[in-house]
């Protein structure tokens, strides 16, 4: 797990995705912000800051569904250590 919190927030058109990467960060003692799909993501304002973006389409990693826990905390633990 990460060694500290981050704030991510989390884009997923699939519901079980998102409730279950929500509870699963939130419980690792992250801050958790989610939208359902890009739609909704572009309500959310642009003066909140994020440490880690997760969607559905990847930026400089890429995880494909379904993936194990370890898989992410890998990619969390990275994205602390470069804050």
């Amino acid at each position: 797990m990460a060694t500290r919190a981050l704030k991510i927030f989390i884009v997923e058109n699939h519901d079980d995705t998102l409730t279950y990467l929500s509870k699963y960060l939130k419980g690792c003692g992250h801050e958790v912000q989610c939208a359902k799909g890009m739609g909704r993501a572009w309500e959310i304002p642009s003066s909140l800051h994020f440490d880690v973006l997760i969607r559905n389409t990847g930026y400089r990693h890429h995880l494909i569904k379904p993936f194990l826990p370890e898989e992410l905390d890998v990619l969390i633990e990275e994205a602390a250590g470069e804050k």
